[in-house]
């Protein structure tokens, strides 16, 4: 071609983007560069791909799994906001309570009514409602007070007005208020009279913000999940294709080219897969909320999200195989064509023919593959493992939604000599049953009439509360629940009552210390200070039986009232952090010590063994000898619980065994289970306001010395329940599990494919048919067997792991014990081995039957060879 034609081009090439044209020529210039280097890339694997679907059609199955895993959790997550909120304002149409308001207080709330300009707001904006007052006379000041329901703004009025109007109340009505208040000679100056609490309604955003939170954690967890998915299944593809990246690279492909190429073929499946996805999974999770009959709430970022989700993926799958593979000569990988780099050498040498053929044979293969094998068990069991853990976390949810938790808290003033818990309000607070019973008897009644006769809405009283420091504590401790370890304080247990490999715990030696205990044999007795110390008091201490009995107990808890001189009886747990470590049995004795002072100080810096350890060394103690009267064996528990009377809880701890705080439990069911008695929030609220009037009416309060703080425990037990994540994670489990059998016949095939030759040899040497059959058929039966193993071990650790990771670690960080059991449901585990099973001989025999297929379309002539790429 002339000069001429050159110029032309220079010329059209200056014109569309050069430094001569405008920027909106330039800028258009810029997207159809781009443009055309999108279709160029995207023809061009387009073509790649479906002309070699057979090499691509696991990558369409493993990309349409992972986007569904991905859009299922965006798609609940942006549901389950949706129905909290409709949860929510179902019970709620206030923002804001305070109680205990005095009649100058209410008169002053009740005053913007009048005049709704206070200098805050423009005369026309409503700062806030006064929804309900609940009116109550207290006996001990002989006067009215009120509990006022308070709503932000106008009815529907969005999320930012309504945290707009909330800030500016505190600021200029909170403090009015307090300045309102009467004094008392017996109120502390630092304290208001009223309580303030915010509802669900107005911590929504929080919680919108914790879930978003919780969903960007989750697909950080996916995203690791998934890459690992896609690059296993495209590491087998690279190690079967060496030959062919070898010749790219002889020709002069890099890196760039190199993964340029590859991210387009995924890109290209990609975009196939992505809208049936989401299609999909938005019919998966809306089937799954169908029953809670909520409106169903789908965003169309769900598309976005899902798409880049798949992009991340997709590169990262692509770029770590490419830059291995890239960084190798490209000889090394042309003379591997025949997977040398998966065979180990037996170093042996034998007559092949002359061993027992093919048993032999195929064993001594087996053992040259066992790297292939090794890598193909454990990529493709580890999904199996992980589907059998997704349902492990479904049983975990559960358990977490109906673990009961108190729905009622009662705060008592230890400074009020009136207000104590005992016997006498112990009762009143029961006798909140009996007016329920009155109130909702009829609905009750549906339920049968023994249900109605034993039916209890408070069921449990559990006394505990804070205590005051005393000097040597090294923290904070809690009074009638006081930690051995804050107060200085350990308990011995006799080495036979410790299961064998419990850890925590270490031997107590007369070189530490000298006492009863030490038998001069350095072994009898063992030492921790992870106990927790928990005063009975006799006047409550049928609270306490109640508490008990919604847990296994070995022994009679009632004996410990019987205690008597030397004879102190306790009820003991038999876990630490939620683990079975002691055998106790009834009439074991345990010693509990009390620090008595320091012959030598103890450095600071230690801790646990270490500083238990200087303790007993350097700190002089007295020893209380305890009898177990009951064994508690599955209560959740950080430090193993020990029960014992006040008294003897006195003389062990150093302070008085004083309850400040009560945690009332509610009757509660499973909000799944339809054909059970459901309390509601209305029946919630009766309790809650029955219970504020009988502690005043007792003459026991001041104005907010007892006050009752609703946990909200029924409706977040509601809102986790209509979030519906147990059977998400079912979904996702199954999901997970679809993956195995994708990475057995993709890895296999390729295998067997590239083994084909080395059959051929074989027959030539004088193998027939039969022999070859039964290579293949030994090799799925010694997978199968292999999976078989391999699928239970893996699966019981990958379930230890979480059962530790729950009961353990995650307390660390929640400050809430949660009793977890081991759980590997046998149906998983049965789906599971026979999955890997078959999965393990099919994929094996497969690829023999389209051996044999291809050779007899060969030798008659046929074209039945498959190409290589």
């Amino acid at each position: 071609m002339g000069r001429g034609y050159y110029a032309l081009l220079h010329h059209k090439a200056k014109y569309k983007g050069g430094w001569g044209c405008t920027p909106v020529r330039r800028r258009r210039a810029m997207l159809e560069r781009f443009w055309e280097y999108i279709s160029r890339h995207f023809k061009s694997a387009w073509k790649s791909v479906f002309f070699n679907f057979k090499q691509y059609c696991c990558f369409f199955a493993a990309i349409f799994i992972i986007q569904m895993l991905y859009g299922m959790m965006a798609i609940s997550a942006t549901n389950n906001n949706s129905v909290a909120y409709q949860q929510i304002v179902e019970e709620y149409d206030y923002h804001y309570v305070i109680r205990n308001l005095t009649q100058g207080q209410y008169n002053y709330l009740e005053g913007y009514k009048r005049s709704q300009n206070m200098g805050i707001l423009d005369k026309n904006k409503q700062l806030y409602v006064i929804v309900d007052t609940t009116e109550r006379y207290n006996q001990r000041e002989g006067k009215n007070v009120y509990d006022v329901y308070l709503r932000f703004g106008k009815e529907g009025a969005d999320a930012a007005t309504v945290q707009k109007y909330y800030k500016e109340f505190k600021q200029f009505y909170v403090d009015k208020l307090a300045s309102l208040e009467p004094s008392y000679a017996y109120q502390d100056p630092n304290q208001t009279n009223f309580s303030v609490e915010n509802t669900l309604l107005l911590d929504y955003q929080s919680r919108v913000s914790g879930n978003n939170a919780t969903f960007w954690i989750i697909t950080a967890l996916l995203l690791v999940l998934s890459v690992f998915l896609l690059m296993s299944i495209y590491n087998i593809r690279m190690n079967q294709y060496k030959f062919t990246y070898g010749v790219y690279m002889t020709f002069g492909a890099d890196f760039k080219k190199l993964f340029v190429t590859a991210f387009w073929e995924m890109f290209v499946v990609m975009i196939v897969t992505f809208i049936p996805s989401v299609l999909v999974s938005t019919l998966v999770v809306w089937l799954i909320y169908a029953p809670s009959g909520f409106s169903f709430a789908f965003s169309g970022w769900v598309f976005f999200k899902v798409f880049v989700f798949s992009l991340f993926v997709v590169l990262a799958a692509v770029f770590m195989p490419m830059r291995t593979t890239s960084a190798r000569q490209p000889m090394s990988l042309i003379i591997t064509e025949d997977n040398s780099n998966l065979v180990t050498s037996p170093r042996k040498s034998f007559n092949l023919m002359g061993k027992k053929f093919p048993g032999n044979y195929e064993m001594y293969s087996l053992w040259r593959f066992r790297k292939y094998n090794i890598q193909l068990l454990t990529t493709a069991i580890v999904f199996c493992a992980l589907f059998i853990c997704g349902l492990y976390l479904a049983n975990i949810y559960n358990t977490n939604v109906n673990y009961p938790r108190p729905q009622f808290n009662v705060t008592i003033d230890p400074n009020n000599t009136n207000a104590a818990y005992d016997y006498k309000l112990s009762s009143d607070i029961k006798s909140v049953n009996e007016e329920f019973k009155d109130k909702y008897g009829e609905e009750l009644s549906e339920y049968g009439d023994d249900f109605a006769e034993n039916f209890e809405a408070l069921t449990y009283i559990e006394a505990t509360g804070n205590a005051t420091p005393v000097d040597g504590d090294v923290d904070f401790s809690q009074s009638p629940v006081t930690e051995a370890k804050y107060i200085s304080s350990f308990m011995l247990v006799n080495k036979k009552n410790i299961k064998p490999f419990s850890t925590g715990f270490f031997v107590f030696k007369q070189e530490d210390a000298y006492s009863k205990y030490d038998d001069g044999k350095g072994g009898s007795y063992k030492v921790t200070n992870n106990a927790l110390y928990r005063a009975v008091s006799e006047d409550t201490s049928e609270d306490l039986f109640e508490f008990l009995s919604q847990y296994t107990v070995e022994g009679d808890p009632r004996q410990i009232l019987e205690s008597k001189g030397d004879t102190q009886y306790i009820i003991i747990g038999d876990s630490i952090s939620n683990i079975s470590k002691f055998k106790f049995k009834v009439g074991d004795t345990i010693a509990v010590s009390t620090y008595e002072g320091a012959v030598t100080a103890v450095d600071s810096n230690l801790s646990g063994k270490n500083l238990l350890r200087k303790q007993i060394q350097n700190f002089k103690y007295r020893f209380t000898t305890l009898t177990v009267c009951a064994v508690i064996k599955d209560i959740p528990s950080g430090s193993v619980p020990v029960y014992m009377m006040d008294d003897v809880y006195e003389s062990v701890t150093g302070r008085s065994a004083v309850t400040t705080k009560l945690n009332l439990y509610t009757y509660s069911a499973d909000p799944a289970d339809s054909k059970v008695f459901q309390m509601s929030d209305e029946q919630v609220s009766f309790i809650e306001d029955r219970l504020r009037q009988v502690i005043d009416s007792d003459g026991l309060s001041k104005i907010g010395s007892i006050p009752v703080a609703d946990t909200n425990q029924l409706a977040e037990k509601n809102i986790s329940s209509d979030e519906h994540y147990n059977e998400l994670f079912v979904a996702i489990s199954v999901l997970i599990l679809c993956i195995s059998p994708i990475i057995w016949f993709f890895s296999q095939s390729l295998y067997y494919f590239k083994r084909e030759k080395e059959f051929n040899i074989i027959q030539s040497m004088g193998a027939n048919g039969s022999d070859i059959r039964k290579i293949y058929l030994l090799g799925g039966v010694s997978m199968a067997i292999m999976s078989l193993i391999v699928s239970i071990l893996l699966s019981y650790i990958a379930s230890y792991l979480m059962f530790y990771v729950f009961n353990v670690v995650v307390p660390n960080f929640s400050g809430e014990y949660i009793r977890y059991i081991f759980y590997m449901p046998w149906y998983a585990l049965v789906i599971s081995v026979v999955m890997s099973v078959a999965c393990g001989f099919f994929s094996a025999y497969i690829p023999y039957k389209s051996y044999f297929k291809n050779r007899y379309s060969l030798e008659n002539g046929g074209s039945g060879v498959q190409d290589d790429e």
